[in-house]
């Protein structure tokens, strides 16, 4: 086989080639359709394209069989180490300008789906198969493969760490997470071990503070203080909660009407933080504090008291009534629970212009009274009381005067009066010891010298009178006993 200067001879200008010179040229080189030896499958090294010939020259490094492709003019060329004979390295025009634009990956596949590569420097194994494809390679800083099986299965390999590509997604082969970097992708068995299991104090010594926007935050801090807040950067408006060891705090502001609300739970209960009973939203269901009851009462008809409406049928008043100062009160009638003299009382009363009436029981200790007045050009009062011990039951009259009972420990007394009380009268019959004593008094108890006053004391050593004076003034029958006898004396008119 002839070289190419040979054959460059052959045809210069002037000169008449043969046939035989002809297919000397055509032999020297390699038609399309045919393929390249094996024998020299492993010399050439396609390294790339530069932009034409004089990049191509300015190359340093290179190596025998190492092909490049001109960007200009399509052309390629071989380093070789003895160019033409002359003995010297250069470039040579690698079968002069290839078309290639009838190979694709099919043809390339049909002449053999495996490729080997190897210098000084590196190794690498390429394979598409029907089995899939590989692609492997080793340098003096590591080896690593990919790989697509025609199972679907996806793997990567990097100096012994594989991660696979399954139904699963992906995964590592095995735990590598003590080479990880602050950016290497974890596995859920990394994360599972520093987080669980996850408590809120684990949470919490990793960061008690957290921002979501620009005015949105969570702060938790169990020896201080929490706080959650909300805000609108538009508007203004916010909505917060937090608290610390004082109180909790509940706050909104709405930022177009720039007005707060605000609610605090302290050792107080639950506290407004100003009045909102006279804002718009202010409706049936809110819950109201001590001072908008307090202004409810003070500003109800009467000026003092809640009109009493009472209820419907069937639907009594049940639980404990309770009344401000211990004082329920409407027009004409009133009803305390409470105190009189530190004394617990409950005390009832009823009056219009003409008439009045009252109940009062005195809770500690028995103590009932029972009264009534009239006013007009007649008074009238009546009383029933009841005390520890007695009983006094009376009614009189500004005219016609009046009359009583009185009941106590072994007393019995009945007293009148007539006339405005000028002329007055008292029968009281006592036990004493075993005794029972008599007595009755008249008299007008302005006159001292007309009183009258006589007694009977029936004891076991007989009967008694006394404060009868015998004189020729009496106008009734006298009974005396002598005080030095004992005597009794009967006088008849």
């Amino acid at each position: 086989m002839k070289s190419k200067e040979e054959l460059k001879k052959l045809f210069e200008n002037g000169d008449k080639p043969t046939q035989e010179n002809f297919w000397e040229w055509q032999d020297s080189y390699w038609h399309k359709d045919e393929k390249l030896p094996t024998d020299n499958a492993g010399l050439y090294k396609i390294k790339g394209s530069v932009a034409d010939k004089t990049a191509l020259d300015a190359l340093t490094g290179m190596s025998e069989g190492d092909v490049y492709n001109l960007l200009d003019t399509g052309a390629n060329y071989v380093y070789v180490l003895d160019l033409n004979n002359t003995g010297e390295a250069g470039w040579d025009d690698f079968f002069g300008t290839v078309d290639l634009s009838s190979i694709n990956l099919q043809t390339v596949l049909e002449n053999g789906g495996t490729a080997n590569f190897s210098n000084e420097y590196q190794t690498a194994f390429y394979a598409m198969t029907q089995g899939g494809f590989q692609a492997q390679t080793s340098n003096q800083s590591g080896n690593g493969s990919i790989g697509l099986q025609s199972t679907g299965e996806f793997t990567i390999t990097r100096n012994g760490i594989m991660v696979n590509m399954t139904d699963n997604g992906l995964t590592y082969q095995q735990d590598y997470s003590a080479d990880f970097t602050d950016r290497s992708l974890v596995d859920k068995a990394y994360v599972d071990s520093k987080v669980s299991p996850a408590t809120l104090q684990s949470v919490l010594d990793n960061g008690n503070y957290a921002v979501g926007g620009v005015l949105n935050t969570i702060h938790l801090d169990p020896n201080t203080a929490f706080g959650i807040n909300y805000a609108d950067s538009v508007s203004g408006s916010y909505t917060s909660i937090g608290g610390d060891s004082n109180d909790i705090k509940l706050e909104k502001f709405n930022g177009i009407e720039n007005t707060l609300t605000r609610i605090k739970l302290n050792g107080g209960g639950l506290l407004y933080h100003e009045d909102y009973s006279q804002r718009p939203e202010f409706g049936e269901r809110n819950l109201v504090d001590k001072a908008y009851v307090d202004n409810a009462i003070a500003n109800s008809s009467g000026g003092d008291f809640i009109p009493l409406t009472g209820t419907e049928a069937g639907k009594p008043v049940t639980g404990d009534i309770m009344f401000q100062g211990g004082i329920l009160k409407t027009p004409n009638f009133s009803m305390q629970i409470g105190e009189i003299a530190e004394r617990p009382v409950i005390t009832t009363q009823y009056a219009n212009s003409t008439n009045a009436g009252s109940f009062q029981s005195y809770v500690e200790g028995f103590e009932v009274q029972l009264q009534r007045n009239r006013d007009t050009d007649n008074t009238v009062y009546q009383s029933i009381s009841m005390i520890e011990g007695r009983t006094n039951i009376s009614y009189s009259d500004l005219i016609n005067g009046g009359c009583g009972l009185d009941l106590s420990n072994a007393n019995f007394n009945i007293s009148s009066s007539a006339g405005s009380g000028l002329i007055s009268g008292f029968l009281n019959i006592k036990t004493t010891d075993g005794a029972i004593e008599l007595k009755h008094k008249t008299g007008n108890s302005y006159i001292e010298s007309e009183n009258t006053f006589v007694g009977l004391d029936i004891k076991q050593e007989g009967m008694f009178f006394e404060g009868l004076e015998v004189s020729p003034n009496d106008s009734y029958p006298v009974v005396v006993i002598d005080p030095d006898t004992g005597k009794l004396y009967y006088r008849m008119l």
